[in-house]
């Protein structure tokens, strides 16, 4: 079965990772449901490390991967331990695309098939910049973001020509930085979200940060809903993935 798309950012086939329990759904909860996976969470959550590990090593395995920023990076992202590190060889695959606006974003997505290469992963870092550009008003914003979001959808089925292609378009956002009724809008469109938070762990060293990425499965073969939980740690360096965990939701109140 193909292997979720955040498999590409955290090594979670690793046989030295921690588990609380192994559960019997889970490779259900590891398989692809949809080409397009949105990533949200507050500013400084290792969206973008993530993003970019994401966009390395697809780009290791042979893949062309465009990724989207609304602004050079100051420094590379981290990256993550276990997972494929960029090189001459591998950035060879990945290219690196400035946009400003959201009628930039929106001009790539329509005309990308004409280019003389087209890309198999797309990767979109913080979406919501380019929707506080002057053609993305506040009064008609949930309009300009659902054409976004519909585009961006389109956008996955297109490069995926066939069931076993391998394909994706990843996509962050900064969900302080936008209203709830825009959130809500830009989820319908996403079958798979996942959310990062900070947790409050004092136990940590100096310049050592822990995260939770999770997201929420219907779980059509044991008729439950889980979520699953990545605990990763991030200090100065890199990012070590610590443990994962898949709790039953079904029964809470």
């Amino acid at each position: 079965m193909p292997l979720d798309i955040v498999q590409h950012m955290l090594p979670t086939t690793s046989q030295w990772l921690e588990w609380s329990t192994r559960h019997p759904g889970w490779d259900e909860l590891t398989t692809r449901t949809s080409d397009a996976i949105l990533i949200t969470g507050k500013d400084n959550t290792m969206k973008t490390s993530l993003l970019f590990q994401a966009a390395v090593s697809y780009a290791a395995e042979g893949c062309h991967v465009t990724f989207v920023s609304h602004q050079p990076f100051s420094c590379l992202p981290r990256t993550v331990h276990g997972m494929p590190r960029p090189n001459p060889a591998i950035m060879k695959h990945l290219k690196m695309l400035y946009l400003t606006s959201y009628d930039d974003l929106i001009g790539y997505l329509t005309t990308m098939h004409q280019g003389t290469m087209v890309p198999s992963v797309i990767v979109i870092d913080d979406l919501h910049l380019f929707l506080h550009s002057d053609n993305c008003q506040e009064s008609h914003q949930q309009q300009t973001v659902a054409r976004l979001c519909a585009l961006l959808v389109d956008t996955a089925q297109y490069l995926r020509p066939t069931s076993d292609a391998t394909s994706a378009v990843l996509v962050s956002i900064q969900n302080t930085s936008i209203t709830d009724p825009v959130l809500t809008t830009i989820q319908r469109f996403f079958k798979t979200t996942w959310h990062i938070h900070r947790t409050d762990d004092s136990l940590l060293g100096p310049n050592t940060n822990e995260y939770i990425l999770q997201t929420t499965r219907n779980m059509s073969a044991i008729t439950d809903t889980c979520q699953l939980l990545l605990t990763f740690t991030s200090d100065r360096a890199e990012i070590r993935l610590k443990q994962i965990q898949v709790e039953d939701v079904s029964d809470r109140s």
